[in-house]
């Protein structure tokens, strides 16, 4: 058996629940492979840590809540719902808001200005305006 086919049965096989032919195989395969054997060594570990964990008890609506989430992944008053929908209204709105925040960019930034100074680097700034306004 190939190394893949043998990790899938290696809980099982930690378990006792194979038949005797396929336990039998995956003993041989764990005699000539490392990887596989050391995958085992961790599983065992794994299960004798898992065994210590202290036991919760679930609420009791526990199961209730969990196909209600299911059922409703999202929720009707989740942030993402209240944001984007509906989107007969939302979208409109968040167009319109675009195009405001567009114009009032365009008039702070004022990106189209006519007017140009220029100077020379013969004059200083100060004599080029004194220039322009007499």
């Amino acid at each position: 058996m190939k190394c893949r086919q043998i990790e899938i049965l290696l809980a099982d096989y930690l378990d006792k629940e194979l038949s005797a032919q396929d336990m039998a195989r995956v003993e041989e395969h764990l005699q000539h492979c490392s990887k596989c054997a050391e995958e085992l060594r961790f599983l065992k570990k794994y299960k004798r840590e898992a065994a210590l964990l202290r036991k919760v008890k679930a609420p009791d609506d526990f199961l209730a809540k969990v196909h209600r989430r299911i059922e409703n992944p999202a929720g009707k008053n989740s942030i993402i719902n209240i944001i984007f929908f509906p989107l007969k209204i939302k979208l409109p709105l968040e167009a319109a808001g675009v195009c405001a925040l567009v114009l009032i960019a365009v008039f702070v930034f004022n990106p189209f200005r006519t007017e140009k100074i220029e100077y020379s680097s013969e004059e200083t700034p100060r004599d080029a305006t004194r220039r322009r306004d007499g």
